[in-house]
């Protein structure tokens, strides 16, 4: 009978995977029953409870229902926590979410804490080179870079970076976006050419990836553009703002709020390009 309850239980935490709120609330019950029966069964540290655990409070998430989701997950992790150490990832991947919880909330202090806890984790138990750890450390280092802490942010998207080159391969659009922060961190501490040099690798990356004509590509042209306005470099900034709202109003209507703006700053771009000239 118990390895028959247990089957039953390990079939719907397979299937169990909440799409929306609508869906998570159809599984709550399930999973409620799940957990109870598994506690009866199985014993409240058993790490197949974890995996139940975690999964209803997912479904609390989808809900926004925070609050309740989150000793669900502590419970998880205190299961997790005196089971073998080879349930490490899920362990590390319901830290995560808990971080996740944490950083909605705007209590970045525990966020960053939790993250460092399953980047230590991930370290001891993944490949060096695992697709995890880019995650977390991308994640980790955007919250570094929100505290101006930008030498540690720098090294964890280099190093989230070097992992995505070495499993996508050196012209994958998640390089790209890797390229792009880190030129977006040169920017904010005002290295601007380390910013630019970035900002390129990511643009050509774009272009190959998307095509010439992505409305992405669009955005990467706007950065660059500001980035030379800002340096008073009004030549390239216009040929860069030329170059976004061409790719704009080939894929959108007039007045859309994507052109307009752009629009903006290349009319005063061209003007500060006139008055130079009339000097």
């Amino acid at each position: 009978m118990r390895r028959k309850v247990k089957l039953l239980c390990c079939c719907f935490l397979l299937t169990a995977v909440p799409a929306g709120a609508s869906a998570a609330g159809d599984d709550v019950a399930q999973l409620k029953q799940v957990v109870s029966t598994q506690e009866n069964t199985l014993g409240k540290a058993h790490p197949e409870l974890a995996a139940a655990l975690s999964k209803l409070a997912a479904c609390y998430v989808a809900q926004e229902r925070y609050a309740e989701a989150e000793p669900l997950y502590w419970r998880a992790v205190e299961i997790y926590d005196k089971a073998a150490e080879k349930y490490a990832a899920e362990r590390a991947a319901i830290l995560s979410s808990l971080a996740e919880l944490h950083h909605l909330h705007g209590k970045q202090a525990e966020a960053e804490s939790l993250y460092e806890r399953v980047l230590r984790i991930q370290e001891k138990a993944l490949p060096k080179n695992h697709p995890d750890l880019a995650v977390t450390m991308d994640k980790l280092a955007g919250l570094y870079q929100n505290q101006r802490r930008y030498v540690e942010a720098e090294s964890l998207y280099a190093r989230a970076m070097a992992v995505k080159e070495k499993n996508l391969g050196k012209e994958h659009s998640e390089v790209g976006a890797e390229l792009g922060k880190l030129a977006g961190l040169h920017w904010q501490i005002g290295q601007p050419k380390e910013a630019e040099s970035l900002q390129l690798r990511d643009m050509a990356i774009d272009e190959k990836t998307l095509g010439k004509d992505h409305p992405h590509l669009a955005k990467d042209f706007a950065k660059l553009a500001t980035s030379y306005q800002t340096r008073g470099r009004w030549t390239e900034a216009a040929s860069a703002y030329q170059n976004a709202l061409t790719i704009l109003k080939a894929k959108f209507p007039a007045g859309h709020p994507d052109i307009e703006p752009l629009e903006a700053e290349y009319d005063q771009v061209k003007k500060r390009l006139i008055a130079e000239q009339t000097e």
